[in-house]
């Protein structure tokens, strides 16, 4: 049963992005499901903060390969220091599915 609801919340990050857009929408989409994710895997609220935590922080890591690094990578359409703001939630989101396939 968990693996069906891990295959599902995936899905629906698929499908967020597939559907939706605008980077802002997709950062309060991207919640809304980070959030949901929280509560369909049953999660706490202190690893709700620090998968948050650890998602801005592999966020600021991107910020500065992209602003240091030459060559590396970029987004078309960013929003914050050469990031769009739906990048947030994902890494998020990513944190969260990994934590579940380790445990």
């Amino acid at each position: 049963m968990n693996l069906i609801r891990l295959i599902l919340y995936y899905l629906s990050i698929l499908l967020l992005f597939y559907k939706v857009k605008h980077s802002k929408k997709r950062f309060i989409y991207g919640m809304i499901i980070y959030l949901f994710g929280i509560y369909i895997f049953n999660q706490n609220v202190n690893n709700m903060i620090l998968y948050f935590i650890i998602g801005i922080f592999a966020v600021f890591t991107e910020i500065i390969f992209i602003t240091q690094f030459h060559e590396t990578w970029d987004y078309r359409k960013y929003d914050l220091y050469k990031i769009p703001y739906w990048l947030i939630p994902l890494w998020a989101q990513c944190v969260l599915l990994i934590s579940i396939l380790i445990h």
